[in-house]
């Protein structure tokens, strides 16, 4: 007889996990033919595609700030399924499916951090939302999970030089598909100085210049289209939201606020397992830190300007029905232990160089968090836009020391029972 293992244990819930999440969400869909409940503002820009086709005039009468790469998608499953909203959220369900396939081979040698990766990840209260309406985070999610697994193999193979160039095709599209992920631009270049400096790298200076140029070659193409980094047509529908560049610390807060959230299960296993081993006087000096940031949450009184909306953020809903206290407990907590993960992580670089996909995202999530100081608007974060760095932070997570108890399994099913109960709930409103 077989021995049951505990790797096989979390295998099988892993696949009983992504049944349900892609079962319930393919349901959704069919049983849902109204697009009330999905960002109805896309399907302007899909139509604009889908009637005129896909050149200047079409891209400058864009209207939404997050890039056409992915109405473009949805343009291309209309015009092969036909134009209506299931087809549309079938666009983004199978982006999903994709990016499962793309967990499953990324870490193919290491089944454990596969399963990992991806059970934090489709428990990610926001995923099955994600996956069940028009909405434009799973495209750009897609290839930028592709780029990630084209230059990790292509520094493993012989004749890499068009893997590379492939991967920064991805990265360039995923950029055009939501721009947030102009991160990734900062974190390949990143990347690719150390592997240099380091001579472990054997790709030519000129092959490193032109996957820089791919890179970032369509994001500054839509630039000079649009005029700028906002669409000019985008005050024709949004004109409530004044989008610019600008100083943004509020939102920089925001995001350190619901990291935290996210990583304290993974963070508190390792202090109680003794994976972490840290200094008293460190301690302190990193409370100090996250003292004087979260003072900035009473500055700019950042837990009452968050949006009521569900959709938006289940972190600061589920703490409002708690003591005003309580909330700022929670709210310095998660600064701390953003503050304290980021110094842990920097201090552990040396030994982590080795790791090309764990230094990738390191600097994929460092240069996200740099890059929301200076976005204004959206103010000062939605807790959601976060699922554009969380698969990087779980790759991290996955590759981490900890046995997982019943701590962290109770964090998993928690965040399966939110995140299928705020799929369904617009079923039934």
């Amino acid at each position: 007889m077989k021995k049951i293992t505990t790797d096989y244990c979390e295998l099988i819930i892993l696949r009983v996990i992504i049944f349900l999440f892609f079962t319930s969400s393919f349901i959704f869909i069919i049983l849902t033919n109204e697009n009330k409940f999905d960002e109805s503002f896309h399907l302007i820009d899909i139509n604009n595609y889908f009637s005129h086709g896909i050149n200047i005039k079409s891209l400058k009468n864009h209207t939404t700030p997050t890039g056409p790469g992915s109405h473009i998608w949805a343009t291309f499953w209309g015009k092969l399924f036909g134009y209506n909203i299931i087809t549309f959220r079938f666009s983004v369900w199978f982006c999903w499916l994709f990016i499962y396939i793309l967990l499953e081979h990324l870490f193919k040698e290491k089944r454990r951090n596969t399963n990992t990766v991806a059970l934090l990840l489709f428990s990610t209260p926001y995923a099955p939302t994600l996956a069940g309406l028009l909405m434009t985070e799973a495209f750009g999610l897609f290839c930028a999970l592709m780029g990630t697994l084209l230059l990790i193999i292509s520094f493993k193979v012989k004749k890499h030089s068009i893997l590379l160039i492939t991967s920064t095709l991805f990265m360039g599209i995923a950029i055009i598909s939501r721009l947030y992920f102009l991160c990734l631009a900062p974190s390949f270049f990143m990347l690719m100085f150390q592997k240099k400096l380091s001579t472990s790298l054997s790709f030519t200076y000129s092959s490193i210049l032109i996957a820089n140029i791919i890179l970032i070659f369509p994001f500054l193409s839509l630039c000079l289209i649009w005029g700028g980094i906002i669409p000019p047509s985008y005050y024709k529908v949004h004109s409530a939201q004044n989008l610019h560049l600008a100083l943004n610390f509020p939102r920089f807060i925001s995001v350190l606020m619901y990291l935290g959230a996210y990583l304290s299960p993974i963070i508190t296993l390792q202090l109680i397992q003794k994976e972490i081993k840290i200094e008293i006087k460190t301690i302190i000096i990193l409370l100090i830190i996250s003292v004087f940031i979260f003072s900035y949450v009473y500055v700019w009184n950042i837990d009452t300007t968050f949006t009521k909306s569900g959709l938006i953020n289940y972190i600061d809903q589920k703490i409002r029905f708690l003591n005003p206290t309580i909330g700022y407990i929670f709210y310095f907590f998660s600064i701390f232990i953003s503050i304290f993960s980021l110094y842990y992580f920097n201090k552990n670089f040396k030994s982590l160089k080795k790791n090309d996909i764990i230094i990738f995202c390191y600097y994929t999530i460092v240069f996200f968090l740099i890059l929301q100081i200076f976005i204004s608007g959206n103010n000062p974060f939605y807790e959601r836009y976060l699922i554009h760095i969380l698969p990087f932070l779980w790759i991290i997570c996955g590759n981490m020391k900890f046995k997982k108890t019943i701590l962290f399994y109770v964090f998993i099913l928690a965040g399966i029972f939110i995140g299928q109960l705020a799929l369904w709930r617009w079923y039934f409103e």
